[in-house]
């Protein structure tokens, strides 16, 4: 009877001594996972999100300010026509400076150029472009380029050159012509600029 007391009493206290190792190795495990749980959620928050600043003329596109908008050429003057004045066969030109230095991705530019419907003179023409002072391409119906994100220089200086095409296809009457170059008006063209990113 006595040994049995014994035997009692030495089996609960070995599970007594079993529960609480057990106790120890849950609650030891259970940190360990804990830990390993924190780390990943900290490894994960710092990923960096691709900026997409993008300025034309110093203004920024995500305001939408510069998608679309109006813009008065400079004429140049010859020997026959004075500066700055608009006359039949007058050239000139307006620069775009489109600015990606703070975009993270690679982007495509599209640019339409028209003739505003507030324009004086309707037979203003595009007749080429260049790219940072390169040479002078034709125009067609659009202005592309691809501006790659790792690229050393993200500043592209678009100058369009226009002239009031007087010739065959012209639209305005010489009796309209005079009459615009009597008056203090202004020649304007619509840029439509499309920015598109390109992350593959």
């Amino acid at each position: 009877m006595e040994s049995d007391i014994i035997d009692i009493v030495y089996i609960k206290r070995t599970l007594i001594i079993l529960s609480l190792f057990a106790l120890l190795f849950s609650v030891n495990v259970i940190v360990g996972t804990y830990g390993k749980y924190l780390t990943t959620v900290n490894e994960t928050t710092d990923i960096k999100i691709a900026k997409w600043s993008i300025l034309v003329n110093n203004e920024d596109v995500r305001n939408g300010t510069t998608q679309s908008n109006v813009i008065t050429p400079v004429f140049l003057g010859n020997s026959n026509i004075n500066e700055d004045v608009i006359a039949p066969t007058a050239e000139g030109y307006f620069d775009l400076v489109i600015d990606g230095t703070n975009a993270d991705v690679s982007f495509r530019y599209d640019i339409d150029i028209s003739v505003s419907e507030t324009s004086s003179v309707s037979d203003l023409v595009v007749t080429g472009y260049s790219i940072n002072g390169g040479e002078t391409l034709d125009y067609t119906d659009t202005i592309s380029n691809i501006v790659p994100f790792q690229s050393e220089n993200k500043i592209n200086i678009i100058r369009v050159y226009i002239k009031w095409d007087d010739g065959e296809n012209s639209t305005m009457t010489n009796e309209e012509d005079t009459e615009t170059t009597t008056l203090n008006v202004d020649a304007k063209m619509d840029v439509s600029l499309t920015f598109t990113q390109i992350a593959s």
